[in-house]
């Protein structure tokens, strides 16, 4: 059994009453968030994609390497953009 004094009891604030998790909930509105998740995904997809249509200039293995990492990386970061969009 704990005592507790009036300064915890203080700063506790209310209690929770029907039985809510004490998070508000969302309400849908965002604004500007989700309109700029979803550019900078689809941006970042365009960008993955478009890294294979320039022309490459003495490609050896290992640039191709590099460009690979970096267009999953790209991609990826798009998808979750777009993830998060939603």
């Amino acid at each position: 059994m704990v005592a507790h004094s009036d300064f915890d009891r203080a700063l506790a604030g209310l209690p929770l009453r029907g039985g809510g998790s004490g998070v508000p909930a969302r309400d849908g509105d965002r604004g500007l968030v989700p309109i700029m998740l979803r550019l900078a995904g689809v941006g970042l997809i365009a960008a993955a994609l478009g890294l294979w249509l320039l022309p490459a200039h003495g490609a050896d293995p290992a640039m191709m390497l590099v460009k690979l990492l970096v267009s999953i990386f790209l991609f990826s970061s798009g998808v979750l953009g777009l993830y998060a969009a939603r």
